[in-house]
């Protein structure tokens, strides 16, 4: 049953977490959406870090800010894969004696829609996917990881921007500004920093996607048409993600690489769907899938007092 909070006025406190692969991030909050505590705290996608190493982050997190605590929500990368979730929310309960849920950190996101039931995000961070919810079913499109997915990710933009560079040095191609910004942030030249770029991995190599997107904003063409790759490669989720799933044609943008407004651009010019940049963070949204779990609806005014006290209250662990 889903009450409504003038049908069930109680003070409950509960917890939203959201969990990722650079910082863990919780609110305790009323029921009402006012803030109480809020802390952040050390990764924990259990895919990277391990399912136990995982829990203790977890466990840690809602220990230091477990004050009248009725249930728990944490939305985490990496618990879809496996049996990862039923894992850690088994541990969660038995360590807290209270009701914990735990789903993909996607859950958070597609709570932050005015319409949770019905609602759709587009991913562009160091990977890239798409969601949709539909009732209490998520449906996803892509984001099977950097050796299947091919483009439209930040580390899809990263490694465009290094190819581009190690072209120019074997002669391929003629310096631009591109390579010239790639040059400089790297240690040494390109071809003598393929060892540094494997052993930094992933993180690393997204990380120059800032960059092309810089370059691309001061109308450098090799630039642009990596991100015009990319912009069409999200096009293609969406667009099946809207057919396959009936998703809404407003897609919530997600994900470090879409806060740019200039990709965003891009991604709406060559997909024809709106890309909505949320005001408020992912922890938000999970905060709302804790109240869901309790059976409660969230409305505007929780919303606005989330928004104030979260500003208020900063980060107190």
């Amino acid at each position: 049953m889903c009450y409504t909070l003038s049908e069930r006025v109680i003070y409950v406190l509960l917890i939203g977490i959201d969990g990722g692969g650079t910082k863990t991030e919780l609110c305790l909050f009323s029921y009402d959406g006012t803030v109480i505590s809020h802390g952040l705290f050390a990764a924990s996608n259990p895919v990277d870090i391990g399912i136990d190493e995982s829990f203790e982050v977890l466990s840690g997190a809602i220990c230091m800010h477990f004050h009248g605590v009725s249930s728990v929500f944490a939305g985490v990368s990496g618990a879809g894969v496996a049996d990862n979730n039923i894992v850690l929310a088994s541990r969660l309960s038995c360590r807290f004696s209270v009701n914990v849920k735990v789903d993909t950190d996607a859950a958070n996101v597609l709570s932050l829609s005015p319409d949770p039931d019905d609602s759709a995000i587009v991913i562009c961070g160091t990977g890239s996917s798409v969601f949709v919810r539909k009732g209490v079913t998520i449906h996803r499109v892509g984001g099977w990881g950097y050796l299947f997915d091919g483009s439209g990710s930040g580390f899809d933009i990263g490694r465009d921007g290094i190819s581009h560079a190690l072209a120019v040095e074997d002669g391929l191609i003629p310096p631009d500004l591109l390579y010239e910004r790639i040059s400089s942030l790297l240690p040494g030249a390109a071809f003598d920093c393929i060892s540094v770029l494997h052993e930094k991995g992933k993180p690393y190599i997204a990380s120059f996607a800032k960059t092309v997107i810089q370059c691309a904003e001061e109308g450098d063409k090799a630039s642009n048409d990596i991100l015009l790759r990319s912009a069409k490669r999200l096009s293609v989720l969406m667009s099946a993600a809207v057919e396959r799933y009936s998703a809404p044609r407003s897609f919530i943008a997600a994900g470090g690489i879409l806060k740019s407004d200039y990709f965003r651009y891009i991604c709406r010019r060559e997909s024809g769907f709106e890309l909505i940049n949320p005001t408020l963070p992912p922890v938000f949204g999970a905060c709302v899938e804790a109240m869901r779990a309790e059976g409660f609806r969230t409305d505007e005014s929780f919303r606005k007092n989330f928004a104030e006290s979260y500003e208020r209250v900063g980060i107190n662990a």
